[in-house]
Parts: C-alpha cells; sequence; structure tokens
C-alpha cells in the first residue's frame, strides 16, 4: 500500500485543480521558497485528520481555501484527495477493508451564504463522514495525529520517550490501536447490553408480581360475580314456604 497521488482543487495555495503524483519507494518535493512544498504535506494531513487546524498552518478551516493568491478571486469551495494503492500484499490482505485496487478518500470545504464553512467526506464515490474515513485509515495504521507523517521536532520528541510511550507509538504506526478502540467499543457496547439486560429482568421480576396480584383480583372479581348471580337468582325466586 502507497500514496499513488494527491488531487487538489483550490487547496492554500493552490488554485484550480492539480495533481501530485508519487512512485514507489523515496519521492522528493523540491522548488524554490513559497511555491507550495509544505502545503503538499498539509493536503495530505488535511484528509489524514489532524487534531487542529494549527497542525495546518492556519488558524481556522476556510484559511485553507485558496484566497486568489492576491491576483485572482478567491474560491468558495476546496477539496483535496488522497488516492492509495490496494492490492492485495504478500499474505493476500489488502491493507484497506475495501476490495479494491485503488481507494481515494476525499476532504471537501465549502462556504455557505454566511461564509461558514461546511465539511464533507467521501470515500471513493460513497458520501461518508469524518468519523467512519478516520476509522477506515486508522485500520491501516493511517492517521494524522500519527507518525505518518514527521514533522520537525517529533524525531527528538521520539528519541526522548520513555520506552512505555515508544512502544504505544510503535502500535500506532502498526495499526494496533485501531484494533484497541475497537475492543473499547465492543466493551462499552457489552456493558450497555449486560445494563440493559439487568433491567429488562427487574422488569419482567416486577412484571410477574402484577400478574399474580392481578390473577388473585381476578379470582375475587369472578367470586363477587358467582356470589351476585347467586343472590340476584334469589331476589327472583322467592323460598317456598
Amino acid at each position: 500500500m502507497h500514496l499513488i497521488r494527491i488531487e487538489l482543487e483550490n487547496f492554500k495555495s493552490f488554485g484550480g485543480e492539480m495533481v501530485i503524483p508519487f512512485d514507489m519507494g523515496f519521492t522528493a518535493i523540491t522548488g524554490p521558497n513559497g511555491s507550495g512544498k509544505s502545503n503538499c504535506g498539509d493536503a495530505i494531513q488535511f484528509v489524514l485528520g489532524p487534531k487542529s487546524t494549527k497542525a495546518l498552518r492556519a488558524s481556522n478551516v476556510s484559511e485553507l481555501i485558496f484566497n486568489g493568491g492576491g491576483r485572482g478571486k478567491a474560491a468558495k469551495q476546496m477539496s483535496v484527495t488522497l488516492v492509495f494503492a490496494n492490492v492485495p500484499e504478500h499474505d493476500g490482505q489488502r491493507r484497506l477493508r475495501i476490495q479494491e485496487d485503488e481507494v481515494s478518500f476525499t476532504r471537501s470545504v465549502r462556504l455557505n451564504r454566511k461564509g461558514d464553512p461546511v465539511s464533507s467526506f467521501r470515500i471513493g464515490d460513497k458520501p461518508s463522514t469524518s468519523t467512519e474515513m478516520r476509522r477506515v485509515l486508522a485500520e491501516a495504521g493511517l492517521r494524522g495525529d500519527g507518525y505518518n507523517i514527521v514533522l520537525q521536532g517529533d524525531v527528538t520528541n521520539l528519541a526522548t520517550m520513555t520506552p512505555h510511550r515508544r512502544r504505544g507509538v510503535l502500535e500506532e504506526v502498526a495499526g494496533v490501536t485501531a484494533y484497541d478502540d475497537e475492543i473499547r467499543r465492543a466493551n462499552n457496547q457489552r456493558k450497555h447490553v449486560e445494563n440493559s439486560i439487568e433491567t429488562i429482568d427487574l422488569l419482567e421480576v416486577d412484571k410477574k408480581k402484577q400478574l399474580k396480584q392481578l390473577g388473585k383480583e381476578r379470582e375475587q372479581a369472578l367470586k363477587f360475580r358467582e356470589l351476585k348471580e347467586e343472590r340476584d337468582k334469589k331476589k327472583g325466586h322467592p323460598l317456598p314456604v
């Protein structure tokens, strides 16, 4: 599995549409200052999902939309698509749990009539959510807040980490933490089900008590009706002298 290309539209300094291809192995992005090299890394982080736009050198999502570059008209929407090769590996398994040789992840932002940013997500051609897209990526070991992208200072931080924290980093890179998240969700669901079962059991006991009481009241009502009918019969047929 590897990144095949980045498809940009009105992202930061990239006005219009642009495709940046990546080959297998080592790829270097070079260019003069201000040509947009760092924005390529920002585009990858943008889709993978950083914790904050500050990691993308922007104060808010709106600042990620092409502003015209001082020469043209500012755009009202932008999108970034990451396209990954997802062919089966040596064990026959695909890294991404999607049965396609190429899988694309798109994150888009548009400005509504009030000028507020509205985000949308797609996996392939299908609409998705931020949570779902991050889950699929995390299962393959790709996280915006992980170590798929090594920023300035990350190497120093890694070298000075405790062994326990360093192990956690390795688990993140290997995609193990995604399974931990699934286990936590499953445990939470199990606890919820157990609580529901306990509540149902209590309700069942209560209903049985109610049924038992209603049964007694029914017997009393039947006995009362039987006595009333017997009394009415005696009133209609006086006893012989």
